[in-house]
């Protein structure tokens, strides 16, 4: 099964600083520093031309490859919010 932020059911977030997120629960600062590597100035929207430039980054695809291949190494929260590797009881089905 894919990952939610790449399965076309959940919409990429934007933080409140300017950047893309793979689900909009991360744009909190406690989990924000998970996602160092996404959030580099180079990928603030103010700083490109496209958002498939983000996307399309080796920075991005990285962390959809561990989304998908590695889910074990993802973020707690991509596993809390955006897959079914969570404890189904706390978080529930969605």
């Amino acid at each position: 099964m894919k990952p939610k932020c790449l399965n076309g059911k959940q919409c990429y977030g934007f933080s409140i600083t300017g950047f893309l997120l793979p689900c909009c629960w991360i744009d909190h600062p406690d989990i924000i520093g998970e996602y160092e590597s996404l959030t580099q100035d180079k990928f603030n929207l103010s700083n490109v031309n496209s958002i498939d430039s983000i996307i399309e980054s080796d920075e991005w695809q990285d962390f959809f490859d561990i989304l998908i291949n590695r889910p074990e190494e993802a973020p707690q929260t991509c596993k809390n919010y955006c897959s079914d590797h969570h404890d189904h009881n706390k978080i529930g089905y969605s």
